[in-house]
């Protein structure tokens, strides 16, 4: 295993240590535990895409492919699964077998993602473009332009996408971004309700981040427009903490745009996935 995997599972089971999840088992056995599960998770997605990439390369690059690393970052959805689990190494292993042949995981699962790039023969990945851009991020600029357009201009004023913003917070789960009961709620929302959710919810934490208020009085009713204005919106979006979030005040208006868009999101995901 990389380096980068041998730190996020430390950084997993310190987090799930300090939240609870983990209280079925010593450190040293969930470490153990959570190491086999991303082992696991490597080898069976190299197998489920290896004939589909094996026939349609020539061999030598086949091989080469096998010798890569399989995942550059992190697997942050596998780490997020077994802290749902609270560390049952066999139920996270079932889940995530079972979950791997829905195509729609590729979408919520980066790791899936990247090795799905062989098995999805589009435009978008010959070209290297990850196919969270033009499908979930896509729409979120969509929707931010259409019932959010103080937003969208404050980011196109400071040259920043709403796409680049959310496909980071999407690629990691949203940890170090949101507090755990947020996270599993998104996990849950996107497995049970549809991958459109994620869009929805993305948009909800934009227009939340607009309303923000904290107890910090440096950054008391600072919105997001307030900080394109003060030109640290970046900062702001990429290194601060989601703040005050709760699901339960935004869940109505998720919803809301479930009915607008669902039909659209999912037809052009149907359509890039197949």
């Amino acid at each position: 295993m990389s380096q980068i995997q041998k730190l996020g599972i430390d950084k997993t089971i310190q987090y799930g240590t300090q939240i609870n999840q983990l209280v079925r088992s010593t450190k040293e056995e969930n470490k153990n535990k959570l190491t086999e599960l991303h082992k696991f998770i490597k080898n069976l997605l190299k197998i489920s895409n290896s004939n589909s990439k094996k026939s349609s390369v020539k061999q030598e690059s086949y091989l080469a492919y096998c010798q890569e690393e399989f995942y550059p970052g992190y697997d942050w959805f596998t780490s997020t699964i077994f802290l749902m689990n609270k560390g049952d190494l066999n139920s996270s292993m079932n889940f995530l077998y079972n979950f791997h042949f829905l195509q729609i995981s590729s979408l919520l699962w980066s790791a899936r993602l990247f090795s799905n790039n062989f098995l999805i023969s589009n435009v978008y990945t010959k070209n290297g473009i990850n196919i969270l851009l033009p499908t979930t991020c896509h729409y979120i600029e969509l929707i931010l332009k259409i019932e959010l357009p103080l937003i969208f201009s404050a980011f196109r004023m400071s040259g920043l996408s709403p796409s680049l913003i959310c496909s980071n917070w999407l690629k990691q789960c949203f940890w170090n971004y949101l507090d755990w009961p947020e996270i599993v709620t998104y996990t849950s929302l996107c497995i049970i309700f549809g991958i459109d959710f994620q869009t929805y919810f993305c948009v909800s934490i934009l227009k939340h981040l607009n309303e923000k208020q904290t107890d910090n009085p440096m950054y008391n009713n600072q919105s997001i427009i307030q900080h394109h204005t003060d030109r640290d919106l970046q900062i702001f979006l990429k290194e601060g903490q989601i703040e005050n979030f709760k699901i339960e005040n935004y869940i109505d208006f998720m919803f809301s745009l479930e009915k607008k868009y669902r039909k659209y999101i999912l037809e052009d995901i149907k359509q890039i996935l197949s």
